[in-house]
């Protein structure tokens, strides 16, 4: 199988994707936005940009685990980001590497709903911005049932800082 220029999910409901090698996509690696209880495991995304290796937008409920984002090529530490979470609910993020990232894994739910981050790494060498970076992950819009955003067991190194979270 060649490898894909990006994977991109729209409105995907229950899709199961692993095993899948991204190098040097134009614009991101992995991209769902809109859908549910989608699961990407065990894939690889090496990029050489600005944007992210895996973005997920608006999504409920998907679970990332044991995926790699890397940037081999930049030089300069303005690798994008590793793992980007914009406005979902209840996504989980588990055993997942970022490295060589300006930030490693940019959870901006934005009052949709919490998310989950558990054993996950982010490594920069170039005392770039975040490791990982919590912004209003708590269900102000969420209407389900009430659920609590979970951060543990996770490693940051090299990034000005570690953890930040703003709620």
């Amino acid at each position: 199988m060649p490898t894909p220029s990006y994977v991109g999910m729209e409105y995907a409901g229950g899709a199961n994707v692993s095993h899948i090698s991204v190098t040097n996509p134009a614009d991101y690696g992995f991209y769902l936005e809109y859908g549910s209880r989608n699961l990407v495991t065990r894939c690889t995304v090496d990029y050489k940009g600005t944007d992210e290796s895996y973005y997920t937008d608006e999504e409920v409920g998907d679970t990332l685990s044991w995926d790699t984002a890397k940037d081999t090529y930049s030089s300069d530490g303005n690798g994008g980001y590793g793992f980007y979470d914009d406005e979902s609910a209840h996504n989980t993020f588990t055993h997942n590497t970022s490295t060589g990232h300006e930030y490693g894994f940019y959870l901006y739910e934005d009052g949709y709903g919490s998310v989950t981050a558990t054993h996950n790494t982010a490594t920069d060498t170039h005392s770039s911005e975040y490791g990982f970076y919590v912004y209003y992950a708590f269900p102000y819009f969420d209407y389900g049932p009430p659920t609590r955003t979970g951060i543990s067991h996770n490693k940051t190194n090299g990034f000005e800082y570690g953890f930040y979270d703003y709620t």
